[in-house]
């Protein structure tokens, strides 16, 4: 009798006849879809526990169709995390992107719940991937869809002959070189999304002020754009501290990387237990690619 992964056919071409047994397994075991809003409510976050399935692969769709302008407590983000390691040899595959009408991002963190195989011990959850920022498509402000859904690739760079500043009231101004003042003003648009790549500053102790932000305001003349970044905590701070007599302050000198700013069109990751060891450190176990 056949099954949902074996089947049964009879090959009449032989005397007596024979009968073959056709793999018809499909590549995922399970595919779980998570909305970005079954990871929250009005308290605060709603971790979700994917159950891992014996020896297959498996999928995790997210879609982000947050609407809800939300600041979920102690600075938390949505979490999803699988219920148990994956056997050897098992792959997770991970998709994330978005809904054209998603206007939040409240963040993503992924966990495992990692055994070390050392007996008496507690698996213990453990963040495997990044935190993630959500892909955001859709303008509040043109009410229409964004750059990010738009366009294919972000192809101008951020020109470091001129000043990255911070002001206190937490704009983050970057000036652009590659294009003229009339495609800047066509193209990139108040309350456009894009992601701040790299921008690493301080040369004894760093700090990383990557992130995806909004466009407050396009200045066409000087081809800058002014990014609000009021949402990342270590930006405000520095704010605070650097600035004073509410003269805005210049980030080129303290750069250790050269930043850029790309389109945020979602992810793709696969996760996959790499190691028959039981007691295998979880950065040994794991193979984490991205595609």
């Amino acid at each position: 009798m056949s099954s949902d992964t074996i089947q049964v056919v009879q090959d009449t071409s032989t005397n007596p006849p024979l009968v073959k047994l056709n793999n018809i397994d499909l590549q995922y075991a399970n595919i779980d879809l998570v909305n970005s809003t079954d990871l929250y409510d009005a308290n605060g976050i709603i971790p979700m526990d994917i159950p891992v399935p014996t020896n297959k692969n498996f999928l995790i769709r997210v879609v982000n169709n947050d609407q809800t302008p939300l600041t979920l407590p102690n600075n938390d983000t949505l979490t999803i995390y699988l219920s148990s390691d994956l056997s050897y040899m098992q792959s997770c595959d991970i998709s994330i992107d978005s809904s054209t009408s998603a206007t939040q991002n409240k963040k993503l963190q992924f966990y495992i719940n990692y055994s070390n195989g050392q007996s008496n011990s507690l698996p213990v959850l453990t963040q495997v991937l990044p935190t993630l920022d959500l892909p955001i498509y859709y303008n509040t402000y043109t009410n229409s869809l964004n750059s990010s859904y738009n366009w294919s690739r972000f192809d101008f760079e951020v020109d470091l002959s001129n000043n990255i500043s911070l002001s206190l009231n937490y704009i983050l101004s970057v000036p652009l070189t590659g294009l003229t003042q009339q495609i800047l003003n066509n193209s990139i648009k108040r309350g456009d999304t894009f992601l701040v790549k790299d921008l690493i500053v301080g040369t004894s102790s760093s700090s990383n002020f990557s992130g995806q932000y909004k466009v407050s305001s396009v200045n066409t003349n000087n081809l800058y754009i002014n990014f609000d970044v009021s949402s990342n905590s270590l930006l405000v701070t520095y704010a605070k501290t650097n600035i004073t007599n509410g003269v805005s302050v210049n980030l080129n000198s303290g750069l250790i990387a050269k930043p850029y700013i790309d389109l945020n069109k979602g992810y793709k990751y696969r996760i996959t237990n790499i190691n028959v060891s039981a007691t295998a450190s979880i950065s040994d176990r794991y193979l984490i690619e991205t595609y």
